[in-house]
């Protein structure tokens, strides 16, 4: 996991990284997540690297600019856990991951964790 300051260093972290999944918000300095999202798609090479708006943007007529942006999804604030969730299950694609124990020691990665997870799924981190 990683956090960028701004649009324009988040669009900089995902060309160099190799990242699953982004959530993007929609009102940040420097460049905006819309911005952002267009830069991203840009690259062909991550047109299909789900974008997943988390803003709190809930008026009518939000979601469909996130989408219109090349986002694949709208989540707004305050999060709601079980949407949350479920809009992370449609978008991570199944399989192993490596997590670095540095990730998994950090207190608001299991904050976040127990957050969005119902009891059932909680276990580790």
């Amino acid at each position: 996991m990683s956090i960028a300051n701004n649009g324009k260093e988040a669009v900089q972290m995902v060309r160099a990284g190799n990242f699953e999944m982004v959530l993007m918000d929609i009102q940040m300095p420097v460049m905006g997540g819309f911005e952002a999202t267009r830069e991203i798609r840009k690259d062909g090479a991550l047109k299909d690297l789900p974008i997943i708006a988390m803003t709190a943007h809930a008026m009518a007529g939000d979601r469909e600019k996130s989408i219109a942006a090349g986002m694949n999804d709208h989540v707004t604030k305050p999060i709601n856990r079980t949407n949350s969730f479920s809009t992370l299950v449609r978008w991570i694609k199944p399989g192993e991951r490596e997590v670095s124990k540095a990730c998994l020691s950090h207190w608001s990665v299991r904050r976040m964790w127990k957050a969005i997870l119902p009891l059932s799924c909680q276990g580790s981190p």
